[in-house]
């Protein structure tokens, strides 16, 4: 999930994990959130201390908010890699929070079955170096740049398809 601050991308996130639940998709919903939670779902979801504690979660939804601040520097991206690969042997799902495209690591794009987009600040040519491999992908990262508040568009990168919504 990518999009500037204040524009829905946590809350989205978070229903998306009560959805998952309600579905009977996983048992748990778990989240690393260092600046924390809304005071609404934070009896629901059990918030991790640290990252490390995503390799010992299984069959849960996984949120990691803030990525572009607290993976970056701390997290090696190897170790980002291991933990998205090895969650889905253990049936997590994991949604990634980034402010924009320039500071999602590249290989997150070819790990991910689907990518939200929110509005983001991105220059064309930052979206293109980045997601130019994938011509509908690339397309709907430029979409973005111009979105509302709240609204937001998704890819899917299995079937390259796209939708969008509004929260």
């Amino acid at each position: 999930m990518i999009g500037r601050r204040g524009y829905g991308k946590t809350t989205f996130a978070l229903r998306l994990l009560k959805e998952a639940y309600k579905r009977g998709r996983r048992r748990e919903m778990v989240a690393f959130a260092p600046n924390g939670l809304p005071a609404v779902v934070r009896k629901k979801v059990r918030l991790l201390s640290n990252l490390q504690e995503i390799a010992q979660i299984s069959q849960a939804s996984v949120l990691i908010d803030d990525a572009s601040a607290y993976l970056r520097g701390v997290v090696s991206d190897s170790d980002i890699r291991s933990l998205v690969v090895g969650a889905r042997h253990r049936e997590t799902d994991i949604v990634f929070v980034y402010h924009n495209i320039a500071q999602t690591p590249p290989f997150l794009f070819s790990l991910a079955d689907t990518i939200v987009f929110f509005s983001v600040t991105d220059s064309k040519e930052a979206i293109k170096q980045k997601l130019g491999f994938e011509p509908e992908l690339y397309r709907t990262a430029l979409m973005a740049i111009s979105l509302p508040k709240y609204k937001w568009l998704a890819y899917n990168l299995n079937t390259h398809n796209a939708i969008g919504g509004m929260l």
